[in-house]
């Protein structure tokens, strides 16, 4: 396993300890791999720590599986936009963006990977997304036009499809997070300027139509 941008460590060293895995541990920076250094020597266990820039650390096909944690979206999708044909030699993806998780599934679709699942932990209310990913082409659920009729899968894929179709309260309670923060964004803007701005007022119409569809999905 590959920990890229490992920051303190804990999931290398969890990842060794609990399922008694090789892992590497990867940051652009020296100082997080010093933590990870004196964190995996508390615990007792060895970590190949390796300084770099994503996955330039690896030799193709020298790892099953790949973990990105912790870091935006959009810099998940830089760090795999610019890997090259060495990408497609590790079959297995998880991510857990912390922001923008819309850009990373784009660019996943984009680069060939089809996201197999979707899920949304809580934690003293705070929403933290997570994403596996495999090869292949990404087919729209047929299940999609059916509970969410008038959403296109471009729509779909921004919102999450996998998480669409996941009919957990979590999800439901992450949903309205994202609304709420739309519609609070919205009412800080001149009047004048929210008039104007019919993306903002799509994405609103949209999340709403989204969050009365997956309450009766949820039923």
């Amino acid at each position: 396993m590959a920990d890229i941008g490992s920051d303190h460590g804990f999931l290398a060293v969890e990842a060794v300890r609990q399922r008694n895995c090789s892992v590497v541990a990867s940051d652009i920076v020296a100082g997080p791999l010093s933590q990870t250094r004196a964190w995996a020597a508390r615990r007792g266990v060895k970590i190949d720590l390796r300084q770099g820039d994503g996955l330039a650390v690896l030799r193709p096909g020298e790892v099953h599986t790949v973990v990105m944690a912790g870091m935006g979206g959009d810099t998940m999708a830089q760090i795999l936009n610019r890997s090259g044909a060495a990408l497609t030699t590790f079959p297995h993806w998880i991510f857990q963006p912390m922001t923008r998780p819309e850009t990373l599934r784009e660019c996943l679709c984009q680069r060939g990977l089809r996201v197999s699942r979707e899920w949304v932990v809580e934690e003293e209310e705070r929403f933290y997304v997570f994403l596996t990913a495999h090869w292949g082409s990404s087919i729209p659920d047929p299940r999609l036009r059916y509970h969410y009729p008038g959403l296109s899968y471009e729509q779909a894929l921004r919102l999450g499809p996998k998480l669409l179709l996941n009919p957990a309260l979590v999800v439901q309670r992450y949903f309205a997070q994202r609304l709420r923060r739309l519609e609070t964004f919205a009412a800080s803007l001149p009047q004048n300027l929210w008039r104007q701005n019919h993306q903002l007022q799509n994405d609103i119409r949209i999340w709403k139509q989204v969050m009365l569809c997956h309450s009766q999905f949820n039923e």
